[in-house]
């Protein structure tokens, strides 16, 4: 009995000191455990450390690489912006050059256009100085002296009030510009008062004016002043006195009973109408043809050169 008490004593302690063992196997076990699972925690810390390190890694690579990336890009672009900005410049060029020609050529047309136009002013100012030789006007002022011959014979016996007498230039008109009016130009006058013998006191009157004058084929009219001539008896010489403006007479010569060069006048200054006073004893005044008169142009004259 007691044998069996010492017995399960014995396997009590026994199963105790197993227990024991059993648990502090087991501690260790858990301890082996926890000490595995710590290392092996660490182990991973430490690799997910080493992994965390190279994805770092990794990323400032793959930054860098970024990084180049932008370079890359911003190089591209940049190279992309620069072969757009050559095209750009070509296309420039291209149109510069096109600009240039097309200036060229407008230069080449202004030339060629004004040398025609210069052309076409030289000839129209040729044909204006023709024409203007053709319709150059000349001006023969007022006061100019018109010495005249008869070419017929007025007598206040024959001829009445608007008969007209034809005439010639004796002496040639110059004017300032070098023109001039040639001797034998022919005029033509009228007969403005005309009263016979014994009409008026037993005297005769006649008065003349010159109405137009024949220049390069064409007559222009004309207005000069008036000589007036009265017949009178008289015991001086035979005269015959022709008064015109102011200052300014003519000589009748050879108007004495109708015949030529028979007589002197003397010249005498008067207003338009101072009379011719003839020694007629009261005949006709008598006018034969060559008979001189100086008549004065009232008006200027402008004629067609």
């Amino acid at each position: 009995m007691k044998y069996k008490i010492f017995v399960l004593v014995l396997l009590f302690f026994f199963a105790v000191s197993c227990s024991k063992l059993t648990q502090k196997s087991e501690q260790e076990k858990r301890e082996a455990q926890k000490t595995a699972v710590v290392s092996e925690n660490e182990a991973q810390e430490s690799q997910l450390e080493e992994q965390k390190e190279e994805l770092e890694e990794k990323q400032e690579e793959l930054k860098e690489k970024e990084e180049e990336l932008r370079k890359k890009e911003l190089e591209i672009e940049e190279q992309k912006r620069a072969a757009k900005l050559q095209m750009e410049m070509e296309k420039l060029k291209a149109e510069k050059a096109r600009l240039e020609a097309e200036r060229k050529r407008l230069e080449r047309e202004r030339a060629a256009l004004g040398k025609e136009r210069r052309a076409k002013e030289v000839e129209k100012k040729k044909e204006k100085e023709k024409i203007a030789v053709k319709t150059r006007k000349i001006v023969i002022p007022e006061g100019t002296e018109l010495v005249v011959s008869l070419m017929e014979r007025l007598s206040t016996a024959e001829n009445e009030v608007g008969d007209r007498f034809r005439g010639v230039l004796d002496k040639s008109i110059k004017l300032k510009n070098g023109y001039k009016i040639p001797v034998k130009t022919k005029v033509e006058g009228k007969v403005v008062e005309c009263e016979p013998s014994g009409k008026v006191s037993g005297r005769a009157k006649m008065t003349l004016r010159l109405t137009r004058i024949k220049i390069r084929g064409k007559w222009y009219e004309i207005r000069t002043n008036k000589i007036r001539m009265v017949a009178r008896k008289t015991t001086k010489k035979d005269a015959a006195i022709i008064g015109g403006s102011s200052a300014l007479g003519a000589i009748i010569g050879g108007i004495v009973g109708g015949k030529k060069g028979a007589g002197i006048g003397a010249l005498i200054a008067g207003g338009t109408g101072t009379a011719v006073v003839l020694n007629t004893k009261g005949k006709e005044i008598e006018l034969p043809v060559e008979t001189e008169f100086k008549f004065e142009l009232r008006d200027d004259l402008v004629i067609q050169k």
